[in-house]
């Protein structure tokens, strides 16, 4: 079994951005062993004809600022081509000296158009001014981006979720629904979706918790892996 942070729901792709990005294998007996980079090469060409065809990206950011720790032993059995990329990440000790437990920044949203980039960086970067002035009990559990997406483009939509908590395939494909259909917004309309960040944010400055229907469902992130080695 290998992990992937990239999940399909119909004709929508959802990708986990940060950790889930490092690509695990597992080698049995409770051990895993880390594979590559997602992207990879095969992902890289399957991403370019879903972007081309126009086809719906949801990116979830709650994760996007965390580092990925990988333990000694797992860093020697990784694959010399995903050491060669974390390389250029940060400089790694020779083995002798190298500690128990070496940390990863990952490059923010490399996959993505640059344009796309600067409008996730600018999400990330709302959201955090969000979280620092309301209390997280008034906020709903999903923060989605309000960006308008222009007829015949790519549509990327961006989201951060405040609580963790795995949904059911039929609770994420319901949500995932519901922010391409319901929460579509079209040059020139104005953002209705409820769970959207301005409308969230208002909600909760001025007038308290949200509406029960303004509460969206969660979308889970890529499975939990427990790996050997001392506790994270």
């Amino acid at each position: 079994m290998t992990s992937t942070p990239a999940t399909r729901f119909g004709e929508v792709l959802v990708v986990f951005e940060g950790p889930a990005r490092i690509i695990w294998h597992n080698a049995g007996g409770g051990t895993w062993i880390p594979q590559g980079l997602w992207p990879r090469a095969a992902h890289r060409a399957e991403l370019r004809e879903h972007l081309d065809g126009h086809r719906p990206v949801l990116v979830i950011l709650d994760g996007a600022e965390d580092t990925v720790p990988l333990l000694r032993e797992e860093w020697e059995r990784a694959p010399r081509a995903l050491r060669t990329v974390l390389r250029s990440l940060r400089e790694v000790p020779e083995p002798q000296e190298s500690p128990e437990l070496m940390e990863f920044s990952l490059p923010f949203l490399d996959w993505l158009p640059e344009p796309h980039r600067e409008r996730g960086t600018a999400f990330l970067t709302r959201t955090k001014e969000v979280f620092s002035r309301v209390p997280p009990a008034l906020l709903p559990p999903l923060l989605l981006d309000e960006e308008e997406q222009p007829p015949g483009g790519s549509r990327i939509r961006f989201a951060r979720r405040l609580l963790p908590g795995a949904l059911p395939p039929g609770r994420m494909a319901a949500a995932v629904r519901h922010v391409f259909d319901a929460c579509h917004v079209s040059v020139g309309q104005t953002a209705m979706c409820p769970a959207a960040l301005g409308a969230s944010a208002a909600s909760a400055t001025s007038a308290g918790p949200p509406a029960p229907a303004a509460i969206m469902p969660t979308v889970t992130a890529a499975p939990h892996v427990t790996r050997t080695g001392p506790e994270r």
